[in-house]
């Protein structure tokens, strides 16, 4: 019998599977596909059975939408699992109960058992080989049903129709705004990245969906209805009223069919995440109204109050104000500048830029050309995906000329803070790589002035 792997031998495991977040030139949808996650879970004794799920997609802000509905539950005293992607510094932060990450010990053990029943059960010849995204959502199932968690909230990684996390009949399916991203997989239009997206709606389940650009809104009615699953709609069935948004967080109330909540408050800044917050506060409603779970007008409201998720707006520094924020497309740039331009009117910033290079630049160009700028500065993550910075500065210099670049993140703030007043702004975004590292940099200084 082979030894137990260690937590750091058992990462090293994990990261020896195929990493489509990394490796990107595969073909969807040969690459992807339901049978290999259905035969884990069979292996397993079908632990995506067991459990009751909230399923989220969407192009923007599914991740956060996510928290804030796991923070409600947990409020109400449930025993909650959560399953998010990408992790900014370890993987552990992906699988969390009740708002902790799983010891290192626990998810060493969890991948052991995985490996065991693998190496005893080699995947059948035609389904090709299981990625990291698979034996993580796998290691997920297995962990929330052994922990007997009350429900469970699942992001899903790319698409609906063929992700890993499409294997449940959710309770509630949540789709937050739809834009562009993953065209090469997904599709070129809009409708093509709704319908892959709209496949976790399950029949008569229950539909949440964001405010959606009319051609997909019009998509969503019909599967809706096709699938006779009760449907609920952004500015239609729910809507967020009366936004004050500042640095420290937005407040709003909320109007839907039963009723009004009146000054509610979420920790994390800008009009998106009010957005988002509504969506989870519906699928609370529809959680209390048709499955029996006790979430109360107090129960929101601390819910929504403590949900936090870094990397998504997130002030890191406050003197001079520095944000970190994912924003990977054109249609979140167009949220990150109307948040910065709420917060801070028009006051010039200080962005520094660094991109995946599988992103869609021509459609995030125009979006950073219409930001206030003092500076740009064009850099990389250390990251296989990055988009080499030099050839990025190339394009972006095409749109903005007084661009600059620097080939590595620490020079680019260096660069940045070594003529910094206190009334500057600094915007590090592009990727949540990039902004994953930006943060390990900055909580390791002791001051802006000496990032190392």
């Amino acid at each position: 019998m082979s030894k137990a792997m260690g937590y750091r031998e058992a990462l090293k495991y994990l990261y020896s599977f195929l990493n489509y977040e990394v490796k990107t030139d595969y073909a969807y949808p040969r690459d992807l596909n339901l049978r290999r996650m259905l035969f884990l879970m069979k292996l397993f004794g079908a632990p995506q059975r067991k459990l009751p799920f909230v399923l989220v997609a969407g192009t923007k802000g599914k991740g956060s939408t996510a928290c804030f509905l796991s923070s409600i539950l947990l409020r109400g005293g449930y025993k909650t699992g959560l399953y998010t992607s990408p992790h900014l510094h370890d993987p552990r932060e992906r699988i969390l109960i009740s708002g902790r990450k799983v010891s290192k010990k626990d998810f060493a053990g969890l991948l052991n058992k995985i490996k065991k029943k693998i190496s005893r059960y080699p995947l059948p010849a035609g389904l090709g080989k299981i990625t990291f995204f698979e034996l993580l959502t796998t290691a997920a199932f297995i962990c929330f049903a052994e922990r007997k968690v009350d429900i469970a909230v699942l992001e899903v990684g790319l698409g609906g129709r063929l992700d890993a996390t499409n294997i449940v009949t959710p309770l509630v399916s949540i789709i937050t705004p739809i834009s562009y991203d993953h065209q090469d997989k997904l599709g070129g239009t809009l409708t093509e990245i709704a319908d892959e997206k709209m496949r976790i709606v399950k029949k008569k389940g229950f539909f949440v969906s964001a405010v959606q650009p009319p051609a997909v809104h019009r998509l969503f009615e019909k599967w809706a209805k096709r699938q006779r699953a009760k449907s609920f709609f952004g500015g239609k069935d729910f809507k967020p009223e009366n936004r004050e948004v500042s640095a420290d967080g937005s407040r709003f109330d909320f109007f839907n069919a039963e009723g009004k909540l009146n000054h509610l408050w979420i920790r994390m800044p800008g009009h998106f995440q009010v957005e988002n917050a509504a969506c989870a506060i519906q699928a609370a409603c529809i959680l209390q109204t048709n499955f029996g779970f006790k979430l109360g007008e107090k129960n929101i409201r601390s819910g929504l109050k403590s949900a936090c998720w870094p990397g998504r707006f997130q002030i890191i520094c406050r003197d001079p104000f520095v944000v970190l924020d994912g924003a990977h497309n054109g249609a979140s740039f167009q949220a990150l500048r109307q948040s910065v331009r709420d917060l801070f009117g028009e006051r010039k910033i200080t962005m520094i830029f660094g991109l995946s290079k599988d992103k869609d630049l021509p459609r995030i160009l125009p979006e950073l050309s219409r930001f206030s700028l003092k500076r740009i500065i064009v850099t990389q993550a250390k990251n296989p995906r990055a988009f080499p910075a030099e050839d990025l500065f190339v394009k972006v210099r095409g749109e903005m000329p007084s661009a600059e670049h620097s080939p590595e993140l620490k020079e680019s703030l260096q660069s940045a803070f070594c003529q910094r007043t206190k009334d500057d702004i600094f915007l590090i975004t592009g990727s949540f790589f990039l902004v994953a590292e930006a943060e390990t940099l900055l909580k390791a200084s002791k001051s802006l002035a000496e990032v190392r």
